[in-house]
């Protein structure tokens, strides 16, 4: 199944490359919501979407697909289009940067933030993977349900992550350790209040849904 798709990868990576770098200049400017709607929620809808479609009438998987990828893009076009209307920030590229000192110095922490992303990527996908070369894909679409519905609650976090961190790193560079507490703090007990109501949430209408079925 891979084989024979792999190029539809190609938008998507590309895609996905840029869509970070915009919002990577928005959350550099405390402005987060935006970016995390996009990444977070806006997939869900664009998916529930394709399969409506397809559930009304049915399209062919190759259609299906350049769909689904077609999303990558369009989120890249919606976030740069945000900052460069917000904030006027147009990219430049500039080759002759990577040859400076301070690309340079940047290297190290470029590659060891790529082996700590890819390696958190592995470690929620391995499972995926191994399921679907042992079983069929089938199993996989029951497994990623039951997946997804464990990582609902920690969407709450992700987002709060996504504001904290530029503001931690603020607060670090002035040195305002008071400050990185409290906001630490304030993280850890929204998340922990939100994530059980999620929880709840789903744990209840599961328990529900048991009822009904026996």
């Amino acid at each position: 199944l891979f084989t024979g798709n792999y190029l539809w990868l190609v938008p998507m990576l590309i895609g996905a490359a840029f869509f970070e770098t915009f919002a990577a200049v928005s959350k550099a400017r405390y402005n987060s919501r935006f970016p995390v709607f996009l990444k977070d929620s806006f997939p869900k809808i664009w998916t529930l979407g394709l399969i409506s479609a397809y559930w009304l009438e049915p399209f062919s998987f190759q259609l299906f697909l350049g769909l689904y990828s077609g999303l990558y893009l369009i989120q890249f076009v919606l976030m740069a289009g945000r900052v460069i209307i917000n904030y006027k920030v147009i990219p430049k590229f500039n080759f002759g940067y990577f040859k400076t000192e301070q690309a340079r110095e940047m290297y190290p922490y470029m590659l060891f933030s790529l082996f700590v992303t890819s390696t958190a990527l592995w470690s929620i996908k391995i499972d995926i993977l191994m399921l679907g070369y042992l079983l069929d894909l089938q199993q996989v679409a029951f497994y990623s349900i039951a997946l997804y519905m464990a990582t609902l609650v920690v969407i709450p976090l992700r987002s709060m992550s996504s504001i904290a961190t530029p503001m931690i790193a603020g607060f670090w560079t002035a040195n305002q350790l008071p400050e990185i507490d409290t906001v630490l703090k304030k993280v850890s007990e929204v998340s922990l209040v939100t994530g059980s109501f999620i929880f709840l949430g789903l744990w209840t209408g599961a328990t529900c849904i048991l009822m009904v079925a026996s």
